[in-house]
């Protein structure tokens, strides 16, 4: 056969074969025509002030909740009773604050802090105080805590006058029943809660105890007109409550115990996990019995200790 008809037999195509075997160049595509600079820009500028528009919404929806968060913490700190500069009101909190920032539960830190506010509690719910400030700390001036206590709500009930407690040479001793003022009844009581294990309340604590709140009374007016508790979860030395009942500070001492874990593998950042601090005894000097003669104190007191749970 001629090469002529060889080619004649040969299907022609339109599309040019490239000299590169196997390849084809395909001319259906045309290329994409090129944006010019400003129709770039105003393409950007465009989708620049869609994102903008949905980031002023979004803002909004935030500002929205957040307002909202704080109307809830607003009417959460009107309620609450226990205040803390780290912001923990309760055993539960302050256990969530102590797992954040890494507080070891075998510190004396931990120890310590869980005792106080442990303790907090237990006056807020047994007390019935409105509010406690829990300021304990390394500059604390002896003061854990400090809050106002209304005795109202001890029933009134004839008792031996203060110079039964006092002898007759301590006149300036007034009675809160026998107070003139409106607010006789709010008292306010200051708090200093020592977490031993062993150590107990001896004569050197009781002149720190005197020597700070002396000049704090006599400093801020408070004569008549407060009370300090001193809480440990172990007792006092009989010179210890010798000096304490001759103290001219007028004193609670308070044996409260530990919140102890319920089993020793139980994790400690879980506030149910723990047998809760119990308040095992009240104690009153002197003084602070001659400033409640009239009060029923000693059958609250002891309703307390009987009723806990």
């Amino acid at each position: 056969m001629s090469e002529t008809s060889d080619n004649a037999n040969t299907p022609t195509s339109n599309e040019p074969v490239s000299s590169e075997p196997g390849l084809r160049v395909d001319l259906k595509e045309a290329p994409k025509p090129q944006l010019s600079v400003s129709e770039i820009t105003q393409k950007l500028s465009s989708e620049l002030n869609d994102a903008l528009d949905e980031l002023a919404k979004i803002d909004k929806a935030l500002n929205r909740t957040y307002d909202s968060i704080e109307r809830k913490i607003g009417q959460l700190v009107k309620h609450t009773k226990v205040i803390s500069a780290p912001g923990f009101n309760s055993v539960e909190s302050y256990l969530t604050y102590a797992q954040v920032v890494g507080t070891s539960p075998k510190s004396t830190v931990f120890r310590g802090s869980l005792y106080e506010i442990s303790f907090a509690d237990f006056l807020a719910h047994h007390l019935n105080l409105k509010r406690i400030v829990l300021q304990g700390g390394a500059n604390d001036g002896g003061i854990d805590m400090q809050a106002t206590w209304n005795l109202k709500q001890l029933k009134r009930e004839p008792e031996k006058p203060a110079d039964s407690y006092l002898g007759p040479a301590l006149k300036h001793v007034v009675p809160f029943v026998e107070q003139k003022q409106n607010d006789a009844f709010k008292v306010h009581l200051y708090v200093q809660c020592k977490c031993w294990k062993r150590s107990k309340m001896d004569a050197k604590m009781v002149r720190e105890l005197t020597g700070t709140f002396a000049d704090f009374f006599a400093r801020e007016k408070l004569q008549n007109r407060a009370l300090v508790m001193f809480v440990t979860p172990t007792g006092a030395t009989k010179v210890g409550l010798a000096n304490f009942d001759s103290s001219m500070v007028p004193m609670i001492f308070v044996k409260f115990s530990v919140p102890q874990l319920k089993s020793p593998g139980l994790d400690p950042y879980n506030a149910e996990n723990y047998i809760r601090g119990r308040a095992e005894s009240f104690y009153c000097n002197p003084i602070a019995q001659a400033l409640l003669s009239g009060l029923d104190w000693k059958t609250f007191a002891n309703t307390i200790v009987r009723n806990q749970r």
